[in-house]
């Protein structure tokens, strides 16, 4: 019996927890339908009649629903216009479309006489690519040697055959930032490791840089930005006396000396000066400051994981062990590190050098 009330308490708990009991959705809100969910009682928009339109459904995951009307891959809250333009695409864009919905002029690319191909088929949605199918990319040419702008390949160098079909550009290597590992290379202009199909230069002014009115977009950080200048053209940056810099111009120039240095210096300033002044002091405030808490720290993760092996394999004499090794080995650790410590003291005190301090 008791059994059983656990069993029912704990299928109420999952239904509240991950299922759409109680759960209402506006006008224009997408929503997450699980299985066995009364979709009927979960929109609320007097627009649709608090009909929730269908989306998306994929195997082993929730279905996707609408509440409101859904085109051009949004649900909105009102209904699409006649007038509305129909989304287009380009040679190499893949786009998703609602089952049977009409794509035609969707596809904007005169290398495939601005034809789409079905890439993939989900119940309730559509995918198609603006070009040409290689494996489960959208590419721009029939041929995988031909690299359309933009167009990239996992290798970490230029395989053989490759073409990179872009005015201006060549092939650029991709790296991750952090790690420094390869990302592919790109046939395009490689900006922050993305992969761009345009020239940035040709779209972008930088700090310093002078471009017509309104033809580029100014990148330049801090108080640097457009600036409109007396011929007509814009400094991106900062203006003086008809120059644009690169530099605040309001940031005088700081003079640098070795007081400043030191000044600047946390071994060599404060109350610490004296005892930060030496290798020897250095290590004494590392241990007294952070070795030891760090040490304690994984003292107690140790211990905590030990425990939880010996309760986990207290069937198992193998893991039980185990466990107490664990144990045993990082409380000897701990106890080795505090008597170096303290012999160390004992010595400079005994002898009178100078080890830690």
């Amino acid at each position: 019996m008791k059994k059983i009330i656990q069993i029912s308490l704990f299928q109420l708990l999952f239904a509240f927890l991950f299922t759409g009991i109680g759960l209402a959705y506006r006008c224009g809100e997408n929503f997450k339908v699980y299985y066995g969910d009364d979709v009927s009682t979960m929109c609320e928009c007097a627009a649709v009649n608090n009909e929730a339109a269908f989306v998306s459904f994929t195997s082993g995951a929730p279905s996707t629903y609408c509440c409101g009307f859904y085109y051009g891959g949004e649900c909105h809250i009102e209904e699409q216009s006649d007038e509305e333009e129909t989304n287009t695409y380009g040679c190499g864009e893949g786009f998703i479309v609602l089952k049977d919905q009409d794509i035609s002029g969707m596809c904007q690319c005169s290398i495939v006489n601005n034809q789409a191909e079905l890439m993939n088929f989900d119940q309730g949605t559509q995918t198609y690519c603006c070009g040409n199918v290689q494996g489960t990319q959208c590419r721009t040419y029939e041929d995988p040697n031909d690299y359309a702008c933009g167009e990239t390949n996992s290798s970490a160098t230029v395989p053989d055959g490759a073409i990179c079909k872009c005015d201006g550009a060549t092939w650029e290597s991709r790296k991750d930032g952090f790690l420094n590992w390869s990302k592919g290379i790109c046939c395009g202009w490689v900006v922050d490791n993305v992969c761009l199909s345009e020239d940035p230069a040709a779209t972008n002014a930088y700090c310093g840089d002078i471009y017509p009115a309104g033809e580029k977009s100014c990148i330049c950080g801090g108080s640097g930005g457009p600036v409109p200048m007396e011929d007509g053209n814009t400094c991106c940056g900062w203006l003086e006396e008809g120059v644009c810099k690169s530099t605040d111009v309001g940031i005088s120039d700081l003079e640098v000396s070795g007081d400043l240095l030191d000044s600047l210096n946390p071994l060599s300033s404060g109350d610490n000066k004296d005892e930060l002044s030496t290798p020897g002091g250095i290590i004494s405030r590392a241990l007294s400051n952070f070795i030891f808490p760090i040490a304690g720290i994984i003292l107690f993760a140790v211990l905590l994981l030990g425990g939880f092996q010996m309760l986990s394999g207290a069937t198992n004499s193998k893991s039980l062990e185990e466990g107490k090794q664990r144990i045993t080995s990082a409380i000897i650790g701990f106890i080795i590190l505090f008597a170096a410590y303290w012999i160390a003291q004992l010595l400079e005190l005994i002898f009178g050098i100078r080890i830690l301090s």
